[in-house]
């Protein structure tokens, strides 16, 4: 569609994408207020450590820790908040969101140059015709989802190009996106779809709806003989259905910190993507009106409740995956910290709360060593510890039949420092703390 002649057409059409952009701006940062950055789980603890790590010049993996897939690019381009005194539970948040948003931006910038201002449009009023809980799920660091939906939307946009080198480059770019993503899409079944796609439906329309509306898009681009359109619109909707029948997901929950929806991010993208390619005709001024009235009024009742809808939404129980408040686990760590100092132990061992060894870690960095010996994903911290000696450490999620055990089994003191914090102060026989751990008939994971 070309762009509209006339000052005053333009300036309308101008104004608009100005609004939508506010609107999505303004929607982002206050849902990130009220559950982003007020929240910690294993992941993003995890990616705090992963910042520090590489802001103190050290970067172990190209993937997720002890992962083969997944990345952990909200912490490298996290880095530089450690050097500038931002805290990470702020700063990575944020890089997210702002990851989530770009691929919106990039394909609605890439219709406008094309013409297609109708279809430039489309793509902002999409996300915020969405559920508040897309908003939280595509906004909370977890290394996937909004990093390999933004890089493949860097592909796409480069695909357009006349140049080849942009091409190649962009053909290689969307088989990077397809490995910095979770495993894809896997999931339960076709009668539990509210699960995995209501997150993805514009107003709160039924889930079962999903389906319909790629046949729908499909038989439409067919009608008017565009086959490619076509094509990507199955591609787009396929794997997603046919992926109801796999296992992987099924580890998912209703909660935000570990959605069912998870693996499904890139779909709202894969809209906006066919919106690029299959606009043909010009959108109808009143519809683009309708849309634009229409995300305005979402987005204004979604502010309207969103601090009730923020806690409905982190009441849903998240299955194995524990979350914490910021603000418990930034007291608990300094006071874990203090703990250590005074008592000369160097390194705080988790019998459980995975989520506060990697946070304690983070927060501590430099000066305070963690370790969850039962899952531990950074490996190289199980690595450093099997070579290094210590003769004691804070042993957290102790009580005194935990001390009384290990004192039987080689412990040459274990008394309680903090029962809050359920910590004892160990001592033992210069050694590992992996091997002492082993002796004392501790989990600890092979590496």
């Amino acid at each position: 569609m070309p762009e509209p002649r006339g000052n005053a057409d333009r300036m309308l059409w101008r104004g608009g994408a100005l609004l939508l952009v506010v609107l999505l701006l303004l929607h982002r940062a206050l849902v990130l207020a009220a559950v982003g950055i007020r929240y910690v789980d294993d992941d993003q603890a995890l990616l705090w450590y992963v910042a520090r790590d590489v802001a103190a010049g050290h970067v172990r993996e190209p993937s997720f820790p002890a992962q083969a897939y997944g990345t952990a690019i909200e912490s490298w381009l996290g880095a530089p908040a450690c050097w500038l005194g931002v805290p990470l539970h702020i700063a990575l948040p944020i890089i997210t969101t702002l990851l989530a948003l770009a691929p919106f931006l990039l394909l609605a910038r890439l219709a406008w140059r094309r013409g297609e201002q109708g279809a430039a449009l489309s793509i902002l009023v999409l996300p915020l015709l969405l559920p508040t809980s897309y908003a939280v799920i595509s906004g909370i660091p977890h290394g996937y989802g909004a990093p390999g939906n933004c890089v493949a939307a860097i592909g796409a946009v480069l695909l357009f190009s006349e140049r080849r080198v942009a091409v190649a480059v962009g053909s290689f770019l969307e088989m990077v996106a397809l490995t910095m993503n979770e495993t894809s899409a896997l999931l339960d079944g076709f009668r539990h779809m509210d699960r995995f796609f209501s997150p993805f439906m514009p107003l709160g329309a039924p889930a079962w709806l999903f389906p319909v509306v790629g046949a729908v898009l499909i038989a439409v681009f067919l009608r008017n003989g565009q086959r490619l359109a076509a094509v990507v619109c199955l591609a787009c909707f396929a794997p997603a259905l046919l992926s109801l029948g796999m296992p992987k997901i099924h580890q998912g929950s209703a909660s935000v910190f570990f959605s069912w929806a998870r693996a499904y991010l890139a779909l709202p993208l894969s809209i906006a993507f066919l919106l690029v390619i299959g606009a043909r005709r010009p959108i109808p001024r009143w519809m683009l009106l309708g849309l634009v009235l229409a995300a305005t009024v979402n987005v204004g009742v979604q502010l309207s409740r969103l601090d009730e809808e923020a806690d409905a939404l982190v009441s849903l129980d998240a299955g194995d995956v524990f979350f914490y408040p910021v603000a418990t686990v930034e007291r608990d760590c300094a006071e874990l910290e203090r703990v250590a100092q005074a008592s000369g132990a160097g390194l705080v061992v988790f019998r459980a709360g995975r989520s506060y060894a990697y946070a304690c870690g983070a927060l501590g960095y430099g000066h305070l060593d963690t370790l969850y010996p039962r899952y531990e994903r950074r490996t190289w911290r199980l690595v450093e510890e099997a070579a290094r000696t210590r003769d004691r450490m804070l042993l957290f999620g102790a009580d005194g039949a935990t001390c009384r055990d290990f004192l039987v089994k080689g412990a040459t003191q274990c008394a309680l420092v903090s029962d809050a914090l359920k910590t004892a102060m160990v001592t033992f026989p210069p050694q590992s703390a992996v091997q002492f751990l082993r002796s004392v008939g501790g989990e600890v994971r092979p590496f």
